[in-house]
C-alpha cells in the first residue's frame, strides 16, 4: 500500500523527520508531495511534485488559503490514486495490516469532532472522497445549519471575489466537512477504535515528548500510530525542532529510526 501525505514547504520539522522515517521503515512505498524540494528528507521517502495534484500557477492555487490547498491534496490524492493518505505528525508504531478498503479513525470528542482526518484509506474514486473534493473546489456554496454571517460572506465572494479562501476552513474540506461526510456515507462502520490512531488525548498533548511512555514504546497491542498534532503542540509554544527528553517516546523512536545524538530539550 502506497503512504502519501503533503508539506506545502520545506524544512521538515524534528518531529515530522520521524514520523515519516517511521512510516519508512514500515512500509516500502511513503511518498511526501511537496511544491519545495527538501534537503532533509529522510531516507526512504518519496520526494513528488504537488503540482501533479494541484498546479501552483492555478487560480485555485493562487487565491486560496493554506488550509484550502492542504484539503485539495488531500482529497484529490484520495480521489485520483486511493491508498493511504496521512499526516506529517503521525507517528507509526506498526504496519497498517488492515484487511478493508475504507479506514478512518475514531478520536477523542475534546475538540466536539469525533472522526479524525489524519489517516485515511480509500479506493481510488470512492464516493466521499468525491464528495469532499467538491466541497473544496465550490468553497462559497452555502452549507446547511451553518450562520446568517458566512452565508453572506459566501454570497459575497461567489458574486464579486476570486477569492477561493472558505470562509472557514474546517466546514469545507477539513473536520467538519468529514464529520458530515462520515454520516452521509455511512463511513462508522469503517472506523478503526481510538487507541488505533488517536492513543493520547489532546489534553495530554505533552505525554510523546516527556516521559509517560518509558518502557511503553509500543503502547497498545491494537495501536498502529500516534497522532502528534502539532498545531496544537505549536501553539503552546513547544519548540517542534527541540531535541527530544531521554527516556520519552520520540526519543525512542528517533533513535530507532534516525539514530540522531540528542540533547534534551530547554
Amino acid at each position: 500500500m502506497t503512504i502519501r501525505c503533503f508539506k506545502h514547504h520545506g524544512p521538515l520539522t524534528r518531529i515530522e523527520r520521524v514520523c515519516l522515517s517511521s512510516f519508512s521503515a514500515m512500509h516500502t512505498d511513503v511518498r511526501l508531495l511537496s511544491y519545495d524540494k527538501i534537503e532533509n528528507l529522510p531516507a526512504g521517502v518519496q520526494l513528488v511534485d504537488a503540482n501533479q495534484i494541484l498546479d501552483s500557477s492555478s487560480d485555485l492555487y493562487r487565491h486560496n488559503s493554506k488550509a484550502g490547498i492542504e484539503a485539495i491534496m488531500r482529497w484529490k490524492t484520495l480521489w485520483l490514486h486511493g491508498g493511504c493518505y496521512v499526516s506529517t505528525d503521525m507517528l507509526c508504531i506498526r504496519p497498517f495490516d488492515f484487511h478493508q478498503q475504507v479506514v478512518l479513525g475514531r478520536k477523542s470528542e475534546f475538540d466536539g469532532y469525533r472522526w479524525g482526518l489524519e489517516i485515511l484509506i480509500f479506493p481510488p474514486e470512492n464516493s466521499a472522497c468525491r464528495f469532499m473534493l467538491n466541497r473544496c473546489l465550490q468553497p462559497h456554496f452555502p452549507i446547511a445549519g451553518e450562520k446568517l454571517s458566512h452565508r453572506l460572506k459566501k454570497a459575497f465572494r461567489r458574486r464579486f471575489s476570486r477569492n477561493m479562501s472558505p470562509i472557514r476552513s474546517w466546514n469545507i474540506g477539513g473536520e467538519r466537512g468529514f464529520q458530515h461526510a462520515v454520516e452521509q456515507f455511512g463511513l462508522e462502520r469503517y472506523a478503526q477504535p481510538i487507541p488505533v490512531f488517536y492513543p493520547v488525548h489532546e489534553a495530554r498533548w505533552r505525554s510523546p515528548f516527556d516521559d509517560t511512555f518509558r518502557e511503553d514504546w509500543q503502547m497498545l497491542p491494537s495501536t498502529r500510530a500516534v497522532f502528534l498534532n502539532c498545531e496544537l503542540v505549536g501553539r503552546n509554544k513547544f519548540d517542534l525542532n527541540a531535541p527530544f527528553q531521554p527516556g520519552s517516546l520520540m526519543h525512542y523512536y528517533e533513535q530507532k529510526f534516525l539514530g540522531d545524538s540528542l540533547e534534551i530539550a530547554a
